[in-house]
């Protein structure tokens, strides 16, 4: 089954967490990582450069799966909205949906 189609028995919430995952989350821990500039032998090495991204990607869903990150609960809240901006939340699934086909 492809992620896109995984993704039409989504939540409203789930939909919110994936794209705050990777539209949020994501940039910003790949920003702090391209920001070491450690010196020597505690520089990034060929293989935290490789796989720094499924790290990024990894944390990036733990981070928002926790409580307390309120811009979750406010897109989650305007996808959710009965009779809302249902054309936003298809949208909001099938990016996640697409990001998601980059990751793997």
């Amino acid at each position: 089954m492809s992620s896109v189609a995984a993704t039409s028995s989504m939540t409203p919430r789930q939909a919110a967490q994936e794209l705050v995952s990777i539209a949020l989350v994501q940039p910003i821990l790949k920003e702090l990582r391209d920001t070491n500039q450690a010196a020597g032998p505690f520089a990034p090495g060929a293989g935290e450069k490789a796989f720094g991204p499924l790290l990024d990607a990894a944390m990036s869903k733990q981070i928002v799966a926790g409580q307390g990150l309120d811009v979750v609960d406010a897109v989650a809240k305007r996808l959710g909205n009965p009779g809302g901006d249902l054309v936003a939340w298809s949208k909001a699934r099938t990016m996640g949906a697409m990001a998601m086909e980059g990751v793997r």
